[in-house]
């Protein structure tokens, strides 16, 4: 990391830093995931996580051997967070209020853009740390998913014939080539096509191809409150 740049994020990371007691190893991860949103993750190096600390290299390289066991325990923590964040606002709602939430969340592009940026370069420079935090990642949605669709299923909302396991499959391949489109390596040769419309008609596919009638139902209903709200906000 270049020296005039490193005084302001070592004031980013310092503040976030304040009066934290976690053991050392913790700290680690947190000052790298404040680094490596700010500049990067390929830019940020181990000397860089030692001089904000103010550790040596010898006590970094004992809790992690190598950065890349870092990158891959700092993707995890965020992975986790976000989790938590999302169960803690969706506590309590149904299966089709969950789906309408998640597709909410998923439709706001600019949300994760810095953790975009720094998957794109773990998936560049750490193929196998990549390989292994998209391996557990996508056991741990399957593993939602089934059971959001047994839970689904069981209130009626969710069809009774679907096969989730093939449903998540293509809409793991949907969902794939959206990100490669958004992220320049998929050319539509006709013209650009907005995200905001890529996500609203990836959502049309979800429900139509999840929900029954029943479950279709209690959708447009909450859309309709939904659309209200915002048009009320919009005024």
């Amino acid at each position: 990391m270049e020296d005039h740049a490193f005084g302001l994020t070592f004031a980013a990371v310092s503040g976030r830093m304040e009066n934290l007691t976690e053991p050392i190893r913790e700290k680690i991860k947190l000052a790298a995931d404040a680094l490596f949103l700010e500049e990067g993750v390929r830019e940020v190096s181990i000397d860089d996580i030692c001089r904000v600390l103010c550790i040596s290299k010898k006590t970094f390289y004992r809790h992690y051997p190598q950065k890349e066991d870092l990158i891959e325990d700092v993707l995890s923590m965020r992975a986790s967070r976000r989790d938590a964040e999302f169960c803690q606002l969706n506590r309590g709602k149904s299966t089709v209020e969950l789906i309408v939430s998640t597709f909410d969340m998923l439709g706001k592009k600019k949300n994760y853009e810095k953790e975009r940026r720094d998957m794109s370069d773990v998936r560049k420079y750490y193929p196998e740390t990549f390989s292994r935090f998209m391996a557990h990642k996508a056991e741990a949605a399957r593993e939602k998913f089934i059971e959001g669709c047994e839970r689904g299923k069981a209130s009626g909302v969710v069809r009774e014939d679907l096969d989730a396991d093939t449903m998540l499959l293509l809409l793991t391949f949907i969902h794939n080539g959206i990100v490669s489109y958004v992220r320049g390596d998929i050319c539509y040769p006709v013209r650009k096509i907005p995200f905001k419309s890529i996500a609203s008609t990836f959502e049309e596919i979800f429900v139509r191809s999840v929900l029954s009638e029943k479950g279709m139902e209690e959708y447009r209903q909450l859309k309709m409150k939904d659309n209200k709200k915002k048009n009320e906000q919009d005024k």
